[in-house]
């Protein structure tokens, strides 16, 4: 059933963004007035009708502030196989989704050195990214 407060749209992500950001002016288009203050981002809503809605695409969880001040939440917890492996001073965890091969390009992996008192802590490829084979975790390069 649809929320009547945000209608199903027919729009694709692309053309979704084209409707909320401004380029003309480097904006964001609201339907309500909003004030954002330095890096903070405190946001004033003038409207008691207004409601605002944070979501993450990626992980599906959300977070809907309502008009009368109570809170939805909706946080969806993935559990990953996790792999742990430490080749003397270096340790590499590896996560990926449950049922994937350590052969497939489905794993994200951290190199954790300690140098000194210090722990350093790199992602392969240098990011956090779903797309490496645990297999291959001592030849990534790592950043």
């Amino acid at each position: 059933m649809s929320d009547p407060l945000y209608p199903a749209s027919r729009l694709d992500g692309n053309q979704v963004l084209k409707h909320a950001f401004n380029e003309t002016t480097q904006r964001l288009r609201t339907d309500a007035e909003a004030t954002i203050v330095n890096a903070d981002i405190d946001v004033s809503l003038d409207s008691l009708e207004d409601s605002v809605a944070i979501g993450d695409s990626t992980t599906g969880d959300t977070l809907k502030i309502n008009p009368d001040g109570s809170i939805d939440s909706n946080v969806i917890t993935v559990v990953y196989s996790k792999r742990l492996d430490e080749i003397g001073a270096t340790i590499y965890l590896g996560e990926a989704a449950v049922g994937s091969s350590e052969s497939a390009s489905t794993w994200r992996i951290q190199k954790i050195t300690q140098i000194g008192t210090v722990l350093e802590i790199l992602w392969a490829n240098g990011n956090s990214n779903f797309n490496n084979t645990w297999d291959d975790r001592t030849t990534l390069s790592y950043s």
